[in-house]
């Protein structure tokens, strides 16, 4: 799977619940994203506190701080990559840059990398997990056959 880091644009936020915020980013970086990567994950370069654009140099001198997050989906006809961040459950970097973000800020975009689960050839499927998981659930539901 691809690394490359690419800058976006907050274009859109949902407010799914009162603790979970869908952010719809967008940008010419991300024309050569590629399809089909729902429920991978994606290290999302945040900007510093006080800093509009992330550091994308990631092996540079202070660069962006980042963490992981799954892919809730990718459309490639208009270059929209959405993901979505829990807030109001604890602190730390991302939580509080999505509960401060606003439609025109920055974000990097690193990855995608590779999906946890490939074989979708057994009869039937359980898929469990918390809030942090259910896009990772989500997409993994897209390539299971009934």
């Amino acid at each position: 799977m691809s690394r490359k880091v690419r800058l976006t644009r907050v274009t859109a936020i949902h407010n799914i619940a009162t603790h979970l915020k869908r952010f719809v980013l967008s940008g010419p970086d991300l024309a050569d994203f590629p399809s089909g990567q729902d429920g991978a994950h994606v290290k999302v370069l945040l900007p510093h506190p006080g800093e509009a654009l992330p550091n994308l140099d990631i092996k540079g001198e202070n660069p962006a701080i980042k963490r992981s997050y799954t892919i809730r989906e990718f459309d490639a006809s208009n270059k929209e990559l959405v993901i979505d961040f829990v807030i109001d459950c604890h602190q730390g970097p991302a939580t509080d840059w999505a509960a401060g973000a606003k439609v025109g800020d920055y974000l990097g975009i690193a990855g995608p990398g590779a999906r946890k689960l490939t074989d979708f050839n057994a009869g039937s499927y359980l898929l469990i997990g918390d809030i942090t998981s259910v896009n990772a659930v989500n997409g993994y539901a897209k390539f299971i056959q009934p």
